[in-house]
């Protein structure tokens, strides 16, 4: 298991909320940022290195930068 850390912004000028969590690779952490994400925009990443930002367009239509 690898240890990954989603960044969650939950309103203006706020801190994000931090969340580590184990995940096999990081197709599985991006399965369970868009799960626990909620409907805010998600940074993800696995140790110093971002790996994305998860952004829910739609119901189920997200979109990853």
């Amino acid at each position: 298991m690898r240890t990954f850390t989603m960044l969650m912004k939950r309103g203006r000028g706020q801190q994000p909320q931090r969340l580590d969590f184990d995940a096999e690779d990081p197709a599985d952490a991006f399965s369970i940022a868009r799960r626990e994400g909620g409907d805010e925009p998600v940074e993800l990443w696995e140790g110093s290195r971002r790996l994305g930002r998860l952004t829910r367009m739609q119901d189920e239509l997200w979109r990853i930068e």
